[in-house]
């Protein structure tokens, strides 16, 4: 296990920490709500859902005193302030109007089912004259459903579980979602009414899509065609046009207040006194190409911090190890920069985890693969095993943050020391 950071490494942990204050839910929030001079309003209702729903709903809390709000978010993402009552619901004792739920995430189960039967009763409890916050970031996909009639949550957990693991992106898996599901692409609004809508995104989507974020809770998507598909999963879809979405009210208004360009915006900001930063496109595809990339430009590019971001995927094995997509990605980068002085690279999720881990991500240098190698790890077969954690954490490479308060995609941080 490393005993200590390097200053390196120290300097591109402070860049990160810097560009997750950026794009924090509570002043995301709070300062929209302030600038549209809603201080004070006390006729609204508020519906907080996805990673980043409790830090959301605290900037609401800062502006505005809700007649009613319900948070969902996944297990583990409340804070300690809240206390735990009957049936799982949790409640905040300065704030009686606020319920709780935590659902499952990144695989839903029946949490989520019951969140999504919680959602729409409460939409429709709501008085006619009450307007409606609601405040959606990533994650809500898993956290909140109701499925089309003949699948359950066993179904869906299976679905999810292939989705994830094949590779295709997140437009394409949310795409798959939406047609499965009685609440997104657009379907919430069957249960708002003719309220006056405003929705608050925090984007974890290339292109900050309000139909793709949370699988378009709000927005419904363009026809598109679906991505091929294995037997049982195009058997539990409804015939294409029996899901049609409705027709958003006249009165909703859509904003997005936080995406991965402001994260990439604070980290240049953060680190421009100190060293030179050049920004690349963000990453998508296959992670081993976007390795590739990386190393190159750690290699043979100019000194000083490089920012990338995105969310490379990973085409998992049938029974992969203990990991995540940036795990994956460090582990494969540090093999690329192995005994290459004066790099570091950093691939964490803004959310705070990294697949189904409990850890944001990883920060690996030139000293990583022979370190996790003399831990006993062969780096290639870890790699096609998807099992990069252990091998991060032996190396004392794993990056933890907990719960962010956001969730803007992933960020990579590379940086190249004038020493290399």
């Amino acid at each position: 296990m490393k005993a200590a950071l390097s200053p390196p490494e120290m300097f591109v942990r402070h860049i990160f920490d810097e560009a997750l204050a950026a794009v924090d839910g509570r002043p995301c929030v709070r300062e929209a709500l302030q600038r549209r001079g809603l201080a004070g309003q006390t006729d609204w209702a508020v519906l907080a859902v996805g990673k980043a729903a409790e830090a959301m709903l605290r900037g609401a809390l800062d502006v505005i005193r809700p007649r009613r709000a319900l948070l969902i978010t996944k297990r583990g993402y409340l804070g300690r302030c809240w206390q735990r009552g009957e049936e799982g619901v949790f409640r905040l004792p300065e704030h009686p109007a606020v319920r709780a739920l935590e659902a499952a995430h990144p695989v839903p189960d029946e949490s989520s089912l019951r969140a999504g039967a919680e959602l729409i009763d409460f939409l429709c409890g709501l008085p006619e004259s009450t307007a409606l916050l609601c405040l959606i970031s990533g994650g809500a996909s898993s956290l909140v459903e109701a499925p089309v009639a003949g699948v359950d949550a066993t179904q869906l957990a299976r679905i999810t579980t292939w989705l994830i693991g094949s590779g295709l992106g997140i437009e394409d898996i949310n795409r798959v979602r939406r047609r499965l599901s009685r609440l997104k692409d657009g379907r919430m609004l069957d249960h708002v009414g003719s309220r006056r809508v405003l929705g608050l995104l925090i984007s974890d989507v290339p292109d900050d899509a309000p139909a793709v974020i949370a699988s378009g809770l709000l927005c419904a998507a363009p026809p598109a065609p679906l991505p091929e598909l294995p037997d049982f999963i195009r058997a539990l879809l409804p015939p294409s046009g029996e899901t049609q979405p409705v027709a958003a009210p006249v009165n909703l208004e859509l904003e997005i207040v936080a995406n991965l360009e402001r994260a990439r915006r604070a980290a240049e900001r953060a680190a421009a006194a100190t060293v030179a930063v050049h920004c690349h496109a963000p990453l998508y595809g296959d992670y081993a190409q976007a390795a590739h990339q990386i190393a190159h430009v750690l290699r043979d590019g100019p000194t000083g911090l490089h920012l990338w971001g995105g969310e490379p995927a990973v085409v998992l094995p049938a029974h992969p190890g203990q990991g995540g997509r940036n795990q994956q990605l460090a582990l494969a980068v540090a093999g690329l920069i192995r005994d290459l002085p004066g790099r570091v690279f950093l691939a964490a999720g803004t959310d705070g985890s990294d697949g189904p881990t409990e850890v944001a991500g990883a920060c690996v240098s030139g000293d990583s693969a022979r370190a996790i190698e003399q831990a006993g790890f062969d780096l290639a077969a870890t790699l096609e095993a998807a099992n990069a954690g252990p091998a991060l954490r032996a190396a004392g490479a794993l990056v933890a943050t907990g719960p962010t308060g956001s969730n803007v995609m992933d960020l990579h941080l590379g940086l190249k020391t004038p020493c290399a």
